[in-house]
């Protein structure tokens, strides 16, 4: 049964943390043997046994399922959810619930929205192991239970839940078995909650599907508004991408379905073959981002975001609201990173380790690697679980790493050739006199030239004669012309970039601690046959 512990749990010893003096160090959050703020009825202390993966909320928070060990004990265990709230991420990681010890009930699928929590609830009887009530828990209250009916399906009842996804506009999706009422067998199930909406399921045909579907996989975008699934049909398990509801074509006429053909932008022939399409990931754009295989004339294995293929430095991915895809992987002793798109932010550093949240590095302690996809806690930080190393054997824990971005976005970009709207990425340091800012461009035409803009000034947004797109830099503006970037075939590029000498029209000037500056790119591009250009969208850095 459910204990939510708030009022008897006991605060570890750090009670705040000190800003992150140094973007390459990686903060320890949480770490597997460390003690719980939790202290059962009898008095018994529990510590962290395993951790799970962190997820981010949608607003700044995050969460993970832990299970506890009772440190009198450790063969008795516990489960429980543990994170941070919005708004207090300099402060100790907490226990959001916690299980009562011998139940044997466990925890899944958490969601954090705010501050309200959502997940699923397994309750064993312990004289039947084998009897298990599954329930979803929103706010401290059951939303669902098995038995209850799917809304909209006409008959459906829910039997299993496997992950639940709450979402910022109060939209909850739902994933599990339920049971067909024509001939009441159990099949899967994907359904939205709140409105009652049915999006796959086992038994009905899929829209320009031929078969029926078994199995999916499914990302929800943080406002809900967006999903997309990986799903496979029954008999003859062929993969495919659905998003929104219809069929992924990656290229016009070109659908997202093994077996079919893959666009010749993506496999570079006219011959290959879709293998299999899987982990996808959605965002609030709609962007779309998923990892495919193909066969034919050689085989090829690629991220292809919006249709686009990525040559990225491997590890484990996620895709940020902006579009990036950001990966976290690999061997720190032998150049591990973290990267956004190909290019990386270069944390081989991230031995680097802040144990005790006091802004400077310990001694002795370094992270041998990085296990998860980045969950985006904000703009400016990312979390992933390490394995820490010290003089100690290692632990599994929670870190969170701040070099990951350094700017805030003050006006969109409107959609070029490509149908998307060119992005911006500053990484690096926002020390002025560390002078390594970085800055990326996404999803701009392949092979466009353009260069970037500067100024202290944000503007109202005017589309300047000639251009399709928006100027949302207003004063003195100056164009880094003599760093001329030109889009690779992915729309990718980067720009070298030297805070000081940043370019204004009577000349250049340094970028000084305690100043705003605002940055946009110009870019060529053609519409139908005609040439026009196009601005990426703007944002602000403010140095120190």
């Amino acid at each position: 049964m459910l204990a939510l512990a708030a009022s008897s749990i006991l605060l570890p010893t750090i009670t705040s943390a000190l800003p992150m003096q140094e973007p390459d160090l990686a903060e320890l959050l949480v770490g597997e043997g460390q003690l719980a703020p939790y202290v059962d009825p009898l008095g018994d202390t529990w510590s962290y046994e395993d951790l799970g993966e962190p997820i981010a909320g949608t607003d700044g928070g995050w969460v993970c399922v832990a299970t506890l060990k009772r440190d009198v004990d450790p063969g008795d265990t516990i489960s429980a959810l543990c994170g941070q709230h919005p708004g207090l991420l300099a402060g100790p990681v907490e226990l959001f619930v916690v299980l009562e010890p011998s139940s044997g009930d466990y925890l899944l699928s958490p969601s954090l929205v705010g501050d309200q929590l959502t997940y699923i609830l397994r309750d064993v009887d312990p004289a039947a192991p084998s009897s298990v009530i599954e329930s979803v828990i929103q706010g401290g209250a059951v939303l669902l239970s098995a038995g209850d009916p799917v809304l909209g399906s006409g008959g459906w009842t829910w039997t299993e839940f496997f992950e639940v996804t709450a979402t910022s506009s109060g939209r909850v999706f739902v994933e599990g078995l339920a049971l067909e009422p024509v001939t009441g067998s159990q099949r899967f199930m994907v359904a939205e909650t709140t409105l009652g909406e049915v999006l796959m399921n086992g038994y009905e045909f899929f829209p320009d599907v031929p078969r029926r579907l078994a199995t999916y996989r499914l990302a929800v975008s943080p406002n809900g508004m967006h999903w997309a699934a990986s799903a496979r049909t029954r008999q003859t398990d062929e993969d495919m991408l659905i998003q929104d509801g219809a069929l992924v074509e990656f290229a016009p006429g070109f659908v997202a379905y093994e077996g079919e053909p893959v666009p010749s932008s993506i496999s570079g022939n006219a011959t290959s073959t879709w293998a299999s399409l899987n982990d996808p990931a959605i965002n609030d754009r709609g962007d779309l981002l998923s990892y495919n295989t193909w066969v034919g004339s050689g085989v090829g294995f690629e991220w292809i975001r919006n249709g686009r293929v990525l040559t990225l430095l491997g590890g484990d991915i996620a895709l940020d609201q902006r579009g990036a895809a950001v990966t976290t992987g690999g061997l720190l002793s032998e150049g591990g990173q973290v990267g956004v798109d190909a290019k990386s932010i270069n944390a081989a550093d991230f031995f680097r380790i802040d144990v005790d949240r006091d802004g400077s590095a310990e001694v002795g302690f370094a992270c041998q690697f990085l296990i998860d996809a980045p969950s985006l806690v904000s703009e400016s930080a990312l979390l992933t679980r390490g394995v820490v190393t010290s003089a100690a054997p290692g632990f599994i824990g929670i870190l969170r790493l701040r070099n990951y971005r350094t700017d805030v976005l003050i006006c969109d970009g409107v959609p070029n050739s490509t149908g998307q709207s060119a992005r911006v990425i500053t990484s690096g340091s926002i020390f002025a006199t560390d002078n390594e800012a970085r800055v990326d461009l996404l999803e701009l035409p392949a092979q466009s030239n353009g260069y970037l803009l500067f100024s202290q000034q944000s503007g109202p947004g005017i589309t300047p004669p000639g251009s399709q797109g928006m100027l949302c830099l207003s004063g003195s503006i100056g164009r880094l012309q003599s760093s001329l970037f030109t889009a690779s075939s992915d729309g990718t590029a980067r720009v070298p970039l030297d805070l000081r000498v940043i370019p204004q029209p009577t000349g250049t000037v340094s970028a000084m601690a305690g100043e705003t500056w605002y940055m946009q790119s110009w870019f060529r591009d053609s519409i139908a046959g005609a040439a026009t250009s196009n601005f990426s969208m703007a944002v602000s850095i403010m140095f120190e």
